[in-house]
């Protein structure tokens, strides 16, 4: 009977063990389907910091051009103020550009933040992939334990069986 009762208990610490192994195994394939994802999102981040990076040099390069057009324009405007030629409509073309420069900076100056946002969104989803890594790590090594200490209660399980059985042969 103190054989059955042990095996018994042997049988139920064997089945917490089993459902602490399965419920561990489950974390872990939830823990590497969150690194996945975060490490999606990474690339994702990476993707739009590039093309942001990409639009602002475009930009940039634009409003390089608009202020060398914006200068070549100025010295018009003095050149026809001596002159008093077509003044007017040099001094027109000097304003629009120079409204769009002021466009194209503003434009730049919004990119520049899209870029320091995009950089953040990188580091902070690599911080959070890097944590479900070593989330995961720490689920696998409990998961491995509890594997070992499952294997040792069926050894003492299979001892218990022999004990049982060696005892209904003695009677």
């Amino acid at each position: 009977e103190e054989a059955l009762e042990a095996a018994k208990t042997d049988n139920r610490e064997k089945a917490k063990l089993q459902d602490e192994a399965e419920r561990l195994r489950k974390e872990v394939e939830a823990a590497e389907g969150r690194a996945e994802e975060l490490g999606q999102q990474v690339e994702e981040a990476k993707r739009g910091l590039a093309k942001a990076v990409e639009t602002k040099r475009a930009l940039e390069e634009a409003l390089q051009a608009s202020r060398r057009r914006e200068a070549e324009l100025e010295e018009a405007v003095e050149a026809s103020k001596a002159g008093r030629q077509e003044t007017t409509e040099v001094q027109e073309e000097a304003e629009r550009l120079r409204k769009e420069v002021a466009t194209a900076q503003g434009r730049v100056e919004e990119l520049e933040r899209q870029v320091e946002e995009a950089q953040q969104r990188v580091a902070e989803a690599e911080g959070g992939k890097k944590a479900a890594e070593e989330e995961n790590w720490s689920l696998a090594e409990r998961l491995e334990g509890l594997e070992e200490a499952l294997e040792a209660a069926r050894r003492r399980e299979a001892e218990l069986e022999e004990a049982m059985q060696a005892t209904r042969a003695e009677k």
